[in-house]
C-alpha cells in the first residue's frame, strides 16, 4: 500500500515578525498594534502569532470578540487587548479581572461602561469607535453629535483611544479615504484629548497624515498585499505542503 499524508499549512512566524517590523518602520512614530482576530485571520494560531509579534515589541492587540480576548490573555498576560465588537454587560466583570479593554460602539455601551465604572469606583479604560464611513461598527453621525454635546458622559472612565476604520483604503484612487481622515480629524477637535487610530493595513501606505497615534494592521501581517496593483511589499507567511 502506498503511504499517504494529509496536506498541511506551514506558518512562518519569522515572516510575520518581518512584516510587523516593516509596517512599524513605515508607521513611526505612531504605535503599531496588531489585529489577530479570527484566530490570526484564519491561520488558526492566534496565540503563537501574537506571541511572536509581542517578542519584537508589539504591546497592543485587537480581536473581534471577547472569547478571543480571553484566549489571548492566557498567552500574553501583560499586553493591552481591545475587543472590536465590544462587551455585553455580563462580560464587564471578567473584562475588569482580565484587564481587557472594551471598544464602545454606541451611546448605550458608553453609558453602560460608565455605570459599571461608577459601581466599581474606578476610572477604567475603554476605546470609542467613531464611524466615519465603514458603516460596520461605531457611533454614527447622530450619536457623534450627541457625544459632542454630552462629553460629561465620558467623565467616569478613561478614553484610551478614539478609533475609526477605513472602508476603501486599498483603492488608492478612491477619495473616500481622505474624506474619512478629514471627518475623523474634525470630530477629534470637539472631543476630549486622547490618542487616535484610523489606519488598517492599506491605510498605512497613504502617508504620514493618516497615521495619527496608532495603526492597526491586520491582513498585511499575514502576507496579503496591502497595495493591490503594485508589487506586494510583504513577505509570504503561509506555505502549503502536500
Amino acid at each position: 500500500m502506498p503511504s499517504t499524508s494529509s496536506p498541511r499549512a506551514i506558518i512562518d512566524l519569522k515572516a510575520i515578525q518581518a512584516n510587523y517590523n516593516f509596517l512599524r518602520d513605515l508607521s513611526a512614530p505612531a504605535e503599531t498594534a496588531a489585529a489577530v482576530k479570527a484566530n490570526g485571520y484564519g491561520l488558526d494560531d492566534a496565540a503563537h502569532i501574537a506571541k511572536a509579534i509581542n517578542q519584537i515589541g508589539c504591546k497592543t492587540f485587537f480581536v473581534a470578540h471577547f472569547s478571543e480576548a480571553l484566549a489571548l490573555r492566557e498567552t500574553l498576560p501583560d499586553v493591552s487587548i481591545a475587543v472590536l465588537n465590544g462587551l455585553i454587560d455580563q462580560e464587564h466583570e471578567e473584562a475588569l479581572a482580565r484587564n481587557i479593554v472594551p471598544i464602545l460602539n454606541d451611546t448605550s455601551s458608553i453609558s453602560r461602561w460608565r455605570n459599571f465604572c461608577q459601581q466599581k469606583g474606578r476610572r477604567l479604560p475603554a476605546m470609542i469607535h467613531l464611524d466615519t464611513g465603514m458603516n460596520r461598527l461605531g457611533l454614527g453621525p447622530d450619536e457623534q453629535q450627541w457625544l459632542i454635546e454630552n462629553v460629561s458622559h465620558l467623565d467616569g472612565f478613561i478614553v484610551r483611544s478614539w478609533i475609526s476604520h477605513l472602508a476603501c483604503s486599498e483603492e488608492f484612487d478612491n477619495p473616500m479615504t481622505s474624506q474619512q481622515r478629514d471627518l475623523f480629524s474634525s470630530l477629534l477637535k470637539h472631543l476630549p484629548k486622547a490618542p487616535a487610530s484610523l489606519c488598517n493595513s492599506s491605510g498605512i501606505f497613504w502617508g504620514k497624515e493618516y497615521l495619527f497615534d496608532m495603526v492597526r494592521p491586520g491582513v498585511a501581517l499575514y502576507g496579503v498585499n496591502p497595495t493591490p496593483g503594485k508589487p506586494n511589499p510583504m513577505r509570504a507567511v503561509v506555505e502549503l505542503e502536500a
